[in-house]
Formats: structure tokens, sequence, C-alpha cells
């Protein structure tokens, strides 16, 4: 079940009720129907409704998605003369089913599938049946096990030991997926548009006299009854689910520029919602030798210990030659240091103090400014108190005559 169900049974017993107080207003006028369109096709998509509605206003379901649910393992619930109920389990979603079956002349009986389904969010108000196939038979004692064969129907009772998960049904259940991962994403993304929304719409409530007036107030009364949390991920949702089921209930009251107005917000936020898709992460590269996974990981393993034993053994023959060499020398300078010495020994020599040598230092000219870096670098480079000193009157400088840069800057 949807995460709204809840929610939305509250919202629609206390939203219908309180419309009372505007009764006495003759509704003239429907909601923009492209924008009402788009309300159904969001709660089709989070109710898992498996078809959307054209621009026409009207509910299709494809034909591949019709030719799985014709596969699908349905248990009967009921069973009359005229008329069967199924339901069958696709994964973690259940769907319902009616089958009608009419006696006609020439002793021939039809029956015909049907899809029933019912929106969560409580703008598509009624049960939308769609017809998935029908059949024309011979009427003979064997009619309802011939039915029974064609739409895929089980009894309870015959149904153990049978395999009702329909797993096998893909395209149904990537379209049920795929768009409760979009309805689920699309609260997160499209938190900001929400409250753009609702605030931008409110305003234009409020601008619209005294009717105006009381359809906000009936607003903020149903924010208080319902206690939202505005730290929820879906409160903005919530808000403007909860003010556009008031609009399509008292819309006829908005005429002119504020309806024009009202339809253009509508319009922008349905072309936002429509254009946001989940971004596509980006494909790993994958080689045939490592479509195993594990074997990949395991040949990555047996190249880096190879590589490390590699390494090693590189180290130890170099050290190996470094010792090796180091010995070499020693052993051909130690006479000569020893003779060297004795000899030092014998006539001592004193050791000279060691006295730096003394330059003069000429005083340089400032540059220019003109003439000196103005990249930040150089201005951060090594800046001791000198340096900070003339960096702030120079910084100075060019803030207070700029003009004289051109002119070959001013001299310090």
């Amino acid at each position: 079940m949807c995460f709204f169900v809840s929610f939305i049974e509250q919202l629609n017993s206390k939203i219908f009720k309180t419309l009372a107080i505007f009764d006495n207003i003759n509704y003239n006028k429907s909601m923009n129907q492209e924008y009402l369109n788009g309300l159904y096709n969001i709660d089709a998509q989070a109710s898992h409704l498996l078809g959307s509605f054209n621009s026409d206003g009207n509910y299709t379901i494809s034909d591949d998605i019709k030719e799985e649910l014709l596969k699908a393992k349905k248990v009967i619930t009921d069973y009359m003369q005229d008329k069967i109920t199924a339901v069958a389990t696709v994964g973690s979603y259940t769907y319902n089913f009616v089958i009608y079956r009419q006696d006609g002349e020439e002793n021939k009986v039809r029956a015909a599938l049907f899809l029933v389904e019912k929106g969560n969010l409580g703008f598509i108000s009624k049960e939308m049946v769609t017809g998935i196939s029908s059949i024309v038979l011979e009427k003979t004692p064997q009619t309802f096990e011939q039915i029974k064969k064609t739409f895929n129907l089980f009894l309870r009772d015959d149904s153990e030991g049978i395999d009702l998960s329909n797993s096998n049904l893909t395209k149904l259940l990537k379209k049920v997926t795929d768009d409760d991962k979009l309805f689920k994403y699309l609260i997160s993304a499209l938190k900001d548009k929400d409250r753009e929304y609702v605030l931008k719409m409110l305003s234009y409530v409020k601008m619209s006299g005294e009717y105006g007036t009381k359809l906000y107030q009936e607003f903020q009364n149903q924010i208080k009854s319902f206690k939202f949390d505005s730290k929820d991920e879906k409160y903005w949702f919530k808000l403007k689910l909860m003010l556009d089921m008031l609009l399509i209930e008292n819309n006829a009251l908005f005429n002119g520029k504020i309806a024009q107005r009202m339809e253009e917000l509508q319009k922008e936020y349905l072309s936002n919602r429509l254009s946001t898709k989940i971004p596509v992460a980006a494909p790993k590269n994958v080689t045939s030798k490592s479509a195993g996974g594990d074997d990949k990981k395991k040949d990555k393993a047996k190249d880096k210990k190879k590589d490390d034993k590699k390494k090693d053994d590189k180290k130890k023959d170099d050290k190996k030659k470094d010792d090796k060499a180091k010995k070499s020398d020693s052993d051909s300078k130690k006479p000569k240091d020893e003779k060297s010495n004795n000899k030092l020994a014998r006539n001592p020599r004193p050791a000279k103090q060691f006295k730096p040598p003394i330059t003069q230092t000429k005083p340089t000219k400032p540059q220019n400014s003109n003439e000196q870096g103005s990249s930040l670098g150089e201005l951060m480079g090594s800046i001791n108190g000198k340096d900070l000193f003339h960096l702030k009157n120079r910084i100075k400088n060019q803030s207070a005559e700029p003009h004289k840069e051109a002119d070959g800057g001013m001299e310090r």
C-alpha cells in the first residue's frame, strides 16, 4: 500500500465535509484539464496503477502489460453465475480482477476479463476498470472450466503447490518498480518546487476576495488538524496535495488575472515534474574476465602479491649492492686515512677561526607598482613584518587611485 493512504483517507473525509461552507457557490468552470491530468498521473504513479492518463483525460494500459495481465495466475475470491472476482499477486503488488459472463443467443456464452484499480491520493475518485481480454464460447457443462483456463483462474482449493508469485511478468514488474522509485525520488527532488507552488498559490488565493480568504483559512485549519511535521521530507508534497484538492472543488471562483496566474503556475510545476528524471549512474568498465565478480577480485589479489614480492626482492638486491659498494669504498680509503691521521698526530696544526665573509648590500629602490606582481600567489608568498606593511600600503594605494596604474604607477 502507498505510504500516503492513511493520510489521504483522513484528508478526504475532512476536506469534503468542510466544503459545506461553500454550498452557495455555483461551480461553472473546471480546473485546467492538462494540470488535472497531471494530478491523475501522479496519483496513478503513487498507487502503482498500470496505466496512465492521456491529454484527453482517458486512462489506458499498454498492450504488452495487458498480455502479461492475461498470463497472470489469479485466485478466485468469489463466484456467481454472471460474475467472478479474482486477485493476482505480482511481486509485492496485488491486483484485482472481475470476469463478467453473459449468456447470449444460439447457445453462446461471452466472457470478459477486466482489471479494477483505484487511486490512493484522492485525485482519482472512481475505480478504473480496464478491459483486458474477452472470449465467446459454446455453452456446455465445461464452459466454466474453459473460462478458468483462458483467463488463468484457480480456485483457492486447487491452487496449493502452484507458484502464484507471477515473477515471470517482467514488463509489469519493471513498470511498477520504476514508477515507485521515480515517485519516491521526486518527493525529495521537488521539495523546493512543492514549497514554491504552495506559497505562490496561497498568495493568489488570498488575493481573491472574501471567498479566497475563506479558502485560505480552511487550508490553515487543515494544517493544524493534521499536525504536520515540517521536518518530514514529504511535508511540502502533503501541503500541495491538500491545497490542490481544495482548488479542484472550488476553482470556479478564480477568474481573470488571478486564474491566469494560477494556470501558469500549475503548468510550470507540471513541466518541472515531467522533466525531472532519476540520474543515471555512470557505467562501470566490465571485462569478460571480470564477469564473475569474485574471480576478478581473486585475480587482483594474486597480481598484487606477485608485485609486492617483486618489489621486496628488488629492495633486497639494491640493499646488498649498496652494502657491497660502501664496504669497497671503506677498504680503499682506510690506509690513506690512517697515514694522514698519523701525520697530523706528529705535526698538529692550529685550527683556523672561521669568519663569514662580509658583503655589503646596496639599498634597492622600491619598484613601481606596475612593475610588481599582482597575482594572489605573489602577494601572499612570504610575508614578514615589513612585507606586510608594504602589502597594506600597496593594497591601499591600488584601491585609492587605480587610475595611476595606467600612467606608470605611483612610487612609494
